[in-house]
């Protein structure tokens, strides 16, 4: 069982189609298979519902698709870890 630290661009991988989706799928399948934690700063979830909105801003995705990206976003089995608290403030 290992904690993985995970950085906001692989988070978004995981929601929206990019390159290198399926090697940031896998990584997260691995670890969760193994038992592991994901651990993800929970700016994160406001960076990649930014890339989310852009795409939906600069018409690249539908509302449709917008919601559904963000309601897979917020289903991610990831553990939260404050950023402000690593940051020391």
């Amino acid at each position: 069982m290992t904690d993985t630290v995970i950085d906001s661009s692989v988070v978004a991988k995981w929601v929206l189609p990019e390159a290198d989706s399926a090697q940031a799928q896998k990584v997260l399948t691995d670890v969760v298979a193994s038992g592991g934690r994901l651990l993800v700063l929970d700016l994160a979830l406001q960076e990649v519902a930014n890339s989310i909105w852009k795409r939906l801003h600069r018409r690249l995705i539908t509302v449709g698709e917008a919601r559904a990206f963000l309601e897979m976003l917020l289903r991610m089995p990831v553990d939260l870890q404050p950023a402000s608290a690593r940051a020391g403030w």
